[in-house]
């Protein structure tokens, strides 16, 4: 049965690690495993990799327009697809990944943030919220008062609304996003 799970949290919630583990745990229960991210996401080239100390996983790098049907079209119905950063897919993507979970009768899951740092959807995280089955948020504390946070405050000076890694970043609760 197709199934299409979309776990977001803010940064440093342990999104790529949480997805590294449900990867493994899937792949002793016999599962096929295809590990995949943005190629927006620059950082570690092709490899998803977490700061908890979890050994990185080579993966499938999805450039802008790709025609995913096709990318991923060999699966079975054994195979789960699991894709990080998925706030940098496109609406597009989401639908076609759709359209393959059901054609193929597929897993998807997919980690990623909610919202930029001026507090904006994503289109890919978005999309998801829209067609998932299943949505599940990661909780982390905020940095400056403890509570849950769900917002990512940028300190640097903003240039683009996309700025690659966790550095300059905060994972803030609402009202310490706010307060800035």
């Amino acid at each position: 049965m197709s199934k299409i799970i979309f776990r977001y949290g803010a940064m440093g919630s342990s999104k790529s690690a949480h997805l590294l583990m449900t990867g493994y745990n899937l792949k002793e229960r016999g599962k096929t495993v295809v590990y995949a991210k943005s190629s927006i996401d620059t950082r570690d080239g092709d490899f998803i990799t977490t700061r908890a100390g979890i050994p990185p996983k080579k993966c499938i790098t999805i450039p802008e327009n790709s025609n995913l049907l096709e990318m991923f079209g060999y699966l079975d119905n054994q195979s789960v697809i699991m894709i990080d950063e998925c706030q940098f897919l496109s609406e597009e993507d989401i639908d076609q990944l759709n359209k393959l979970c059901m054609q193929k009768d597929l897993v998807l899951i997919c980690y990623g943030l909610r919202t930029d740092s001026n507090g904006n959807l994503f289109l890919g995280s978005k999309r998801l919220f829209e067609v998932a089955d299943v949505i599940e948020e990661i909780k982390s504390c905020c940095s400056r008062c403890a509570r849950k946070a769900t917002m990512n405050l940028y300190l640097g000076e903003k240039k683009d609304v996309v700025l690659i890694g966790d550095s300059g970043y905060l994972p803030v609760c609402r009202e310490c996003y706010f307060k800035q």
